[in-house]
């Protein structure tokens, strides 16, 4: 009997060693199930934030295309630079202004927004009454060469004032030195 009793406590002390062993893990778990639990309904509250993408992206994407695919075309493949030079003398000689010592370069390369243009390049200088000056520069601003750009101005006088005219009537003189660059579109466009 006394070895029945042993043996039931044996047996008793095993039980409660592997309860303990497996319920102390199966316990851990249960832990780790919580914050896995937490971490997925943390996601999908992050996921239900997020803004649904609008379903006509694709045809968005197509009318983005289209239309850089437009501004492309646009832009001058070549620049005819005669063209250019006379169009300045003769918008000069429409606005009354005298365009004096046309100073040309040749096809340079000029890097903007990570792209290499090419460009050309004129200096000038124009002669003639303020109102005259302004004119010539509004309408150079609207010639058919819309890659034109003025990158440098520097006005003078000989003195007088400038807009509408002195006192006696007379208006003054005034010299504007301009750096214009005419750009054409790359070869390629990454």
């Amino acid at each position: 009997m006394v070895r029945k009793r042993l043996l039931a406590i044996m047996l008793a002390i095993c039980l409660v060693a592997v309860y303990v062993f497996f319920g102390v893990d199966y316990l851990g778990q249960d832990t780790q199930k919580e914050v896995l639990y937490r971490g997925i309904s943390d996601a999908r509250e992050a996921l239900a934030l997020i803004a649904e993408m609008p379903g006509d992206t694709e045809e968005r994407l197509a009318a983005v295309q289209a239309g850089l695919t437009a501004v492309q075309n646009e832009f001058p493949t070549e620049v005819d630079t005669t063209l250019v030079v006379s169009t300045i003398l003769m918008l000069g000689e429409e606005c009354g202004v005298k365009v004096l010592p046309l100073a040309t370069e040749a096809w340079s390369s000029s890097e903007v927004g990570g792209h290499e243009y090419p460009v050309f390049r004129v200096e000038i200088d124009v002669e003639g009454e303020f109102l005259d000056t302004m004119d010539f520069l509004s309408m150079l601003e609207s010639t058919e060469f819309k890659t034109l750009i003025l990158g440098d101005l520097n006005i003078s006088s000989d003195g007088g004032p400038l807009g509408e005219g002195s006192l006696d009537g007379e208006t003054s003189l005034m010299t504007a030195n301009l750096e214009l660059a005419v750009y054409a579109r790359p070869e390629t466009y990454d």
